[in-house]
C-alpha cells in the first residue's frame, strides 16, 4: 500500500518557454507594447502520507523588453499647392446708342404748327411763334407797335385776332394773345440750353409777307455779340423783312431765339437769345409794358421795319416812274399831286387806291385822262390791283385871246370874306347857305384849303356825300398829312355803303396819327357794318383809352 502510494504518478511540468515565446511572437506582431506573461500557478498536489520529493518551483521567465520599434523618419511636409486665382471674365457694358438728331425736315414739320404771320391794321405782316397752351404768342413789339391787335394765320389760313398784352420796346419783345382757333396750333417751349458758336440755326416765319406756308432757312451761330448793351445772337441764317418774330431753334427743334434785324448785307442776322429772357417773358404775359427812350451814343443799324404786303405795284405817269415820298410832279402845262406818296421803293401796295389831282398852269385848260378808274374834271384815281399799272395826262392850254383894251381894274372880291360868311353859317347850322357863299369863295380861289374843307363838312351835314368825297379829294391832295380829312372821307364812303374804301381811309388816318380816337371809333363802327366784331371790339377799347368819350 504505502509502495503504491509513493509511485503515484505527478502531472508533466508544461512547457512554459515555448509558450511563452509563442505568445509574444503573436502579440509583437499586433501590438507595440509588449504585455508580460504572468507566471503560471503550479497545480495542487494531495497531500502524501510521507513527505513528497519537493517539485522544483518553476522560475519565471522574465518579460522580455520589447525591442523599441524605429521611430519612422519623418515624413517632409508637402509644400501646400497655391490655389490659382480665377481671372474674372470681363463684363459686357452696353455702349448707350446715340439720340439720333431729327432731320431739318422733322425739326419743321413741328414747328410749323407754332409758328404764325400777324397782320396788323395796314396789312402789314410779321411772324410769331406759340409758346404755351395759353394762346401766348411771342414776337417783336416793332411788329405790333402802335397796334392792341392783330390778326393771326396759319400759312394762308385765318385763325383768329390776337389781343396785345403786353411788350418791353428795349429788348424788342412782345406777346399777344389769341383764344378762338388756337387749339389747331402746337406751342414750342422755350428752351432752356442756349446753342454755341458753330451749332446749325433754323429760322422760320413769313418774310415780305409771301403767302402759303412759312419760309425755313438754316445758317449757323456766327457769334453773340453786344449792341448798344443788348445781347444779340449773330446767324448767317437769311432774315427778311416779316421773319421778325418768328422762331429761330436749333436741330432738336428748341426755341433759342426770336429773329428782330440785320444788318443790309447779306449773311448777318441778328437774334434774341431767349434762355435769359424767361423772366422778362413771363412779365409779359403779366401784361408788363415797358416803353423807353433807346440809348444814343452807339448808331444802332437799321432794324427791319414793319413790312408792307406784297406784291407791291408801280404805277407811271405818261410812262415816267415815280419818286419815293414824293407827292408832287410837274408835267406838260401842269401840276399832278399823287394821294398818297409811293413807299419807300416808289412804288404801293397791292391793291391800293391812288388818287390823283392836276392843277394846270393856265386856267381854262382841257384835261384829258386815259386808263384812270374814275376822273372828273381835275380830279381822278386808279386802283392798283395788278403789278403795274399806266395812265397818261393830256393838258390842253386854251387858245390865245386877243388882250383887250385896257379898262380900269374893279376891286376884286376877297375869297376870305366869301369864306369867312360861309364859316359863320356853317356854324349856325345854315349848310345850304354856307355852301354858297363857300363856293364863290373856291371860284374866286380854286385851292382854298380852308375853303373846301368847310364846304365838304357841310356837304356830309347835308348826306350829300359824293358831293362831300370830291372837295375831300382836293383837300386831301392839298394837305396830304392830315389824319382828319382821311377820317371824315372814310365815313362819307361808309355811309355809302363802301366799307372797304372806308376802312383804307382809316387805316390812313390811324397811321397818321395813333393816338386818333375818332379814327378808331370810327373804324370800329365800320367793322361792325362789315360783320367783324372782335376787331371792332379791340378798336373801341383803343377809341375808349384814349378819349374818354367814346367809353360809353
Amino acid at each position: 500500500m504505502v509502495a503504491a502510494f509513493g509511485c503515484s504518478e505527478v502531472a508533466p511540468t508544461p512547457n512554459i518557454a515555448a509558450t511563452v515565446e509563442a505568445i509574444v511572437a503573436k502579440r509583437v506582431g499586433e501590438i507595440p507594447t509588449a504585455t508580460p506573461v504572468p507566471t503560471s500557478t503550479p497545480m495542487p498536489t494531495s497531500t502524501p502520507s510521507v513527505i513528497p520529493s519537493p517539485v522544483p518551483t518553476a522560475t519565471a521567465i522574465p518579460t522580455p523588453t520589447p525591442a523599441p520599434l524605429a521611430t519612422a523618419a519623418p515624413t517632409s511636409t508637402p509644400m501646400p499647392t497655391p490655389t490659382p486665382t480665377p481671372t474674372p471674365r470681363p463684363t459686357f457694358t452696353p455702349i448707350p446708342l446715340p439720340t439720333p438728331t431729327p432731320t431739318i425736315n422733322q425739326v419743321t414739320q413741328l414747328a410749323r404748327k407754332a409758328v404764325v404771320r400777324l397782320v396788323d391794321a395796314y396789312g402789314g405782316s410779321g411772324s410769331g411763334t406759340l409758346i404755351d397752351g395759353n394762346g401766348n404768342i411771342l414776337t417783336n413789339y416793332h411788329v405790333i407797335e402802335g397796334f392792341s391787335s392783330v390778326q393771326v394765320y396759319s400759312g394762308d389760313r385765318y385763325v383768329g385776332v390776337a389781343s396785345v398784352v403786353g411788350y418791353h420796346d428795349l429788348l424788342d419783345l412782345a406777346i399777344v394773345q389769341i383764344n378762338a382757333g388756337r387749339s389747331s396750333l402746337t406751342p414750342i417751349p422755350i428752351s432752356r440750353s442756349e446753342p454755341m458758336s458753330g451749332d446749325e440755326i433754323i429760322t422760320i416765319g413769313y418774310p415780305l409777307g409771301m403767302s402759303g406756308e412759312s419760309t425755313v432757312t438754316v445758317g449757323v451761330v456766327s457769334a453773340y455779340r453786344n449792341v448798344d448793351g443788348q445781347r444779340y445772337l449773330q446767324t448767317d441764317a437769311a432774315i427778311n423783312p416779316g421773319n421778325s418774330g418768328g422762331a429761330a431753334l436749333d436741330r432738336y427743334g428748341n426755341l433759342v431765339g426770336v429773329p428782330t434785324w440785320m444788318y443790309m448785307v447779306e449773311n448777318i442776322g441778328f437774334l434774341i437769345p431767349l434762355r435769359e429772357m424767361a423772366n422778362t417773358i413771363e412779365q409779359l404775359k403779366r401784361g408788363g409794358r415797358t416803353v423807353a427812350l433807346p440809348p444814343t451814343p452807339t448808331p444802332r443799324p437799321t432794324p427791319t421795319p414793319t413790312p408792307t404786303p406784297v406784291p407791291r405795284s408801280t404805277l407811271t405817269i405818261d410812262g415816267g416812274y415815280l419818286k419815293p415820298f414824293v407827292d408832287r410832279y410837274s408835267i406838260p402845262n401842269g401840276t399832278l399831286t399823287v394821294s398818297p406818296a409811293p413807299g419807300y421803293d416808289g412804288m404801293f401796295p397791292t391793291p391800293s387806291r391812288v388818287r390823283l389831282f392836276v392843277v394846270p398852269d393856265r386856267p381854262g385848260s382841257n384835261i384829258y385822262w386815259q386808263y384812270v378808274d374814275w376822273y372828273s374834271a381835275e380830279n381822278a384815281y386808279v386802283d392798283l390791283v395788278s403789278h403795274h399799272h399806266d395812265i397818261q395826262i393830256v393838258i390842253v392850254p386854251p387858245s390865245p385871246t386877243p388882250t383887250p383894251r385896257p379898262t380900269a381894274t374893279p376891286i376884286p372880291p376877297n375869297a376870305a370874306d366869301y369864306y369867312q360868311l360861309g364859316l359863320n353859317r356853317y356854324n349856325a347850322g345854315l349848310y345850304q347857305a354856307a355852301i354858297e357863299q363857300l363856293t364863290v369863295a373856291i371860284q374866286i380861289q380854286p385851292n382854298y384849303l380852308n375853303a373846301l374843307w368847310t364846304r365838304a363838312l357841310a356837304y356830309l351835314q347835308l348826306n350829300q356825300h359824293v358831293n362831300g368825297i370830291q372837295d375831300l379829294d382836293v383837300v386831301i391832295a392839298l394837305d396830304p398829312y392830315n389824319s382828319t380829312h382821311y377820317s371824315n372821307r372814310g365815313t362819307a364812303y361808309n355811309s355809302l355803303g363802301y366799307f372797304e374804301w372806308a376802312l383804307e381811309d382809316y387805316n390812313y388816318a390811324i397811321w397818321l396819327n395813333p393816338t386818333d380816337g375818332l379814327a378808331y371809333n370810327n373804324r370800329a363802327v365800320n367793322y361792325e357794318d362789315m360783320g367783324q366784331p372782335e376787331l371792332a371790339q379791340s378798336d373801341w377799347n383803343t377809341a375808349c383809352s384814349l378819349e374818354i368819350r367814346f367809353c360809353s
